[in-house]
């Protein structure tokens, strides 16, 4: 019954949109009360700012509670566009109150969520700086302003994996989701997948000139020196006279622009940085192949993969160098870079490395250049020996059926499509699974 009576609640503060000011004044403190048992799909809302409905659909912020991992609520203030989340307080960190969750704007000026004990999940550094509202803008924008109307804080200067239509960002910063980053630096924009400590980029611009900051416009994202000349622009390829309201990071590594679409009533795409599935960082997870169908298959001859140890330990002394033809991966490593060495010294460099499980050898004559992974990703099915370059993978000794460093394993993908090829019959199962998993998992962006 308890149950049912929060779902009654959230749907009511959900309905009851029209009666949300624009601001809020201190002290004000709301309330609601978490489960008793656990309900995998909660997702409350409990709304007490809006923007207005000038423009639909229109922003509203408030109390989120949805259920984590580990049968627990995490709850934090956030910011909706539609149906769609925006910003949120907890979006580095969950907070998993105990029986109610509270978002309270104190009367020494600090805005936070606690739970029912006293425990701080999240609050903003305006002690004691004379705030008297919280103020929800048309643009998204949550501010905290004092009795002079200055502004103390707001959420546009912290982003997570959304940047709204009309914020300004100043170089460097990062809009991010899951373990994929899209990064503005100073001399350039890159987009990469942050896997145990090591950054392995997939995408990248780098413009004439170097950026100060960046601001999002109705034509997309506008790039700017330190005079506030435009250096680049990111922008949309879609008709009509809709224009992009958010730029956002996917839960599967992809970057894109985005407008409201007043015949759907969703948010469509009007740019993405990657268009095709195989050219994202994992569309078929660690040690999967993409292939020219698009669908997936597994690495020959492994069998290691699913071990948390990796090769690390004694795992190392029982493994080998395999090459691998006709494959190559969208990933650019920094964790190892080596220059004019061979593809056998590559690979054998790799192999005296046992956090390295992959290697990529490019190049020959004066340049060649060897990078070490400590992932079999993004790897896709390509040409035989159109790029110049060679794909190693650490794979444990006996898996093959005949010896030897050098040999060069033929990748049979792309025959059936949706058929997972593997040379470990145990693995079949798995990978099949797992990967096609993957691909419904990670559809396109919505606003769920």
């Amino acid at each position: 019954m308890a149950l049912k009576s929060l779902h009654l609640l959230l749907h009511l503060l959900f309905l009851a949109n029209g009666f949300c000011n624009s601001d809020l004044h201190f002290p004000q403190k709301i309330t609601i009360s978490i489960p008793p048992a656990y309900d995998p799909n909660l997702h409350g809302r409990a709304f007490v700012l809006a923007s207005g409905k000038k423009h639909l659909p229109s922003f509203r912020a408030g109390l989120s509670l949805e259920a984590i991992a580990n049968n627990l609520y995490s709850c934090s203030l956030a910011v909706f566009l539609g149906g769609l989340k925006v910003w949120s307080s907890d979006h580095f960190s969950p907070f998993s109150p105990s029986k109610s969750c509270v978002l309270e704007l104190t009367s020494n000026g600090v805005l936070q969520v606690h739970d029912d004990r006293g425990l701080v999940g999240w609050q903003t550094t305006t002690f004691s700086q004379q705030v008297q509202r919280l103020l929800l803008e048309k643009t998204g924008n949550l501010v905290l302003m004092d009795a002079k109307n200055y502004t103390k804080w707001q959420s546009f200067d912290y982003p997570t994996d959304t940047m709204l239509r009309g914020q300004q960002l100043n170089a460097p910063f990062s809009l991010t989701c899951l373990n994929y980053s899209f990064e503005v630096l100073h001399d350039m924009l890159r987009i990469s997948l942050n896997w145990r400590g090591q950054r392995y980029s997939y995408w990248e611009l780098v413009p004439e000139r170097n950026i100060s900051f960046a601001r999002l416009g109705s034509m997309g994202l506008k790039l700017f020196d330190s005079n506030s000349r435009k250096v680049a622009l990111i922008t949309g390829s879609h008709s009509g006279k809709q224009s992009n309201r958010l730029l956002a990071m996917r839960r599967d590594g992809n970057l894109g622009l985005y407008y409201y679409s007043a015949v759907t009533r969703e948010f469509q795409a009007s740019y993405q940085a990657s268009n095709k599935p195989c050219e994202l960082p994992l569309p078929c997870g660690n040690y999967g192949i993409c292939t020219f169908s698009n669908s997936c298959s597994c690495v020959p001859l492994v069998s290691k993969y699913d071990d948390p140890d990796g090769f690390c330990g004694n795992g190392n002394a029982a493994a080998k160098m395999e090459e691998l033809d006709g494959v190559d991966t969208v990933l650019s490593s920094s964790s190892l870079r080596l220059i004019n060495v061979s593809k056998e010294e590559c690979a054998s460099s790799c192999m005296d490395e046992c956090s390295c499980v992959a290697a990529r050898h490019s190049g020959d004559g004066i340049w060649r250049e060897c990078l070490h992974y400590g992932l079999v990703g993004g790897v896709r099915e390509v040409e035989r020996g159109e790029s110049g370059h060679s794909y190693w993978v650490k794979v444990l000794k006996g898996n093959e059926k005949s010896s030897g460093f050098e040999k060069t394993v033929v990748i049979i993908v792309g025959v059936f499509d949706g058929l997972v090829l593997c040379s470990i019959a145990g693995a079949i199962l798995y990978c099949f699974i797992f990967f096609r998993k993957g691909f419904i998992s990670e559809q396109e962006f919505s606003e769920n």
